[in-house]
């Protein structure tokens, strides 16, 4: 499985929430551009996404560690 499907593995099991799931496919995005080169790299677009981005991860950060408490009380 690659990440994406995993993202979309995840929130169909609702373990994230649509908009984790999004934030995700974006930050994922961004990582393989930033890894592989694809193109020039816009700055700005860059900074805008993580800008963006970034308050989201505790927002999963907690959804998965609620998943987790609750499979740890059953």
């Amino acid at each position: 499985m690659d990440n994406y499907s995993n993202i979309d593995t995840a929130e169909k099991h609702h373990l994230i929430t649509k908009e984790s799931a999004n934030m995700l496919r974006e930050v994922n995005g961004l990582r393989n551009r930033i890894v592989s080169i694809y193109n020039d790299i816009d700055y700005n677009q860059l900074i805008s996404s993580i800008n963006r981005t970034l308050p989201l991860i505790d927002t999963y950060i907690e959804e998965v560690e609620n998943w987790l408490s609750q499979q740890y009380q059953r």
